[in-house]
């Protein structure tokens, strides 16, 4: 779909054959991140924040989750006295997560961040607290649609071309 983004109405009417090369190539410096700019980039930023505001502040600190807390109380040698606490820096780190993001700060570093904790998470809740999970294929299935937003915002983040 690159010739939606980088074709002249002309060029698209002359056909593949007449369209020159300076219009199937994007302008230089900027690769292809502009193909998501404006309201599109901004709208992915806020929907990243928001899933990880919603995963840290409601799931997590108030007013928590059951499966959540089931969750983390079967990880191996977690003492059930500080299974909320840790619930609650879980929760607001995943907060500070999503801050991150909207922000557009440091986009390849919060994408890698972002990522890393998705999989250690998905793969802490398979491995230790699997009954607790009702759909681990669709759990997974959201979490990659999840960090394919996660790295296309960090494509289209404002500092991107000048890497």
């Amino acid at each position: 779909m690159d010739f939606l983004v980088w074709s002249s109405p002309a060029a698209l009417r002359a056909g593949p054959s007449d369209v020159p090369p300076a219009a199937e190539t994007p302008a230089e410096g900027l690769g292809d991140r502009s193909a998501v700019t404006g309201w599109q980039g901004v709208l992915a930023r806020w929907a990243v924040a928001l899933v990880w505001f919603y995963e840290g502040l409601w799931c997590k600190v108030w007013p928590g989750r059951d499966d959540q807390r089931a969750i983390l109380g079967d990880v191996p040698h977690m003492p059930a006295w500080a299974v909320t606490t840790a619930l609650i820096v879980i929760g607001i780190a995943e907060a500070a997560i999503g801050l991150w993001a909207l922000s557009g700060l440091w986009a390849r570093a919060a994408a890698v961040v972002q990522t890393a904790l998705v999989v250690v998470f998905n793969a802490g809740g398979l491995l230790f607290g699997l009954d607790h999970i009702a759909e681990p294929g669709r759990m997974l299935t959201q979490n990659l649609a999840f960090v394919a937003l996660v790295w296309l915002v960090e494509r289209t983040s404002p500092g991107a071309a000048v890497r």
